[in-house]
């Protein structure tokens, strides 16, 4: 974020984010300029269990530290989703700032202050 909008990456398909990995310097940022952006909701997840079957008295234990690992990511999805006024998504993923509590203040400063739209707090369950 700055002072002309938001920059992100497009990795809405797999053939976008393998090109990203292959060649990232040819890929392309796309700027969301704060008028365009209709409401904005930080989105904070409750928690996800892990699948039957996963983990140290199941069929797949030996996979369970790498899947432990991922799971943990995921247990709290904490992301800034932002619908555009042509109704396009974007989704700006904030769970390894979560605990960082301070940044994501003011970056929802930031936005309210430069979109004169206030940030919608949405709770998921899983």
């Amino acid at each position: 974020m700055d002072d002309q909008g938001l920059h992100y990456y497009d990795y809405t398909t797999i053939g976008k984010k393998i090109k990203a990995i292959l060649l990232p310097i040819v890929t392309k940022e796309s700027l969301v300029k704060y008028p365009t952006i209709k409401s904005i909701s930080l989105v904070v997840g409750e928690g996800m269990t892990v699948p039957e079957g996963i983990g140290p008295n199941g069929p797949i234990s030996a996979s369970f530290y790498v899947v432990g690992s991922m799971v943990e990511h995921f247990e709290s999805p904490y992301y800034l989703a932002f619908k555009l006024n042509n109704n396009q998504e974007v989704a700006l993923d904030l769970s390894k700032n979560a605990k960082d509590k301070t940044s994501i203040k003011q970056v929802i400063s930031l936005l309210e202050t430069n979109t004169n739209t206030k940030v919608n707090l949405v709770k998921e369950k899983f």
